[in-house]
């Protein structure tokens, strides 16, 4: 298998490579190419994504700050009109908390 000319992959994440059972692939994806194909040779096929806006992202923006339940810490909840981010631990390993919920209902928007 020769890398041609025309192939070309898309992928928000740089690629890499990867050895399988002595098959060489790029990653994302798990597009076989030759074995000993350098990153470097790679990166010439790669065409990187970049989303582009959606008619269907919100237009509010919201930032708004939170009392913890013990009424001991403050955290700032914000939304950029796509994704919701807060400042608590749990929010950061799970990617939601009751200080987002509390937001949201706030606004009515659950």
């Amino acid at each position: 298998m020769v890398l041609t000319k025309d192939f070309q992959f898309t992928s928000f994440l740089a690629p890499g490579l990867v050895i399988v059972d002595d098959k060489t692939f790029i990653i994302p994806g798990w597009h076989e190419v030759p074995n000993g194909t350098a990153v470097e040779e790679i990166y010439k096929h790669w065409k990187p994504y970049f989303p582009v806006s959606s008619s269907k992202r919100s237009l509010i923006k919201i930032n708004d700050v939170v009392l913890s339940s013990k009424g001991d810490k403050h955290y700032k909840v914000a939304y950029d009109g796509m994704w919701w981010n807060c400042e608590c631990s749990g929010f950061g390993f799970r990617k939601k908390c009751h200080h987002v919920d509390e937001v949201k209902l706030k606004h009515n928007m659950i």
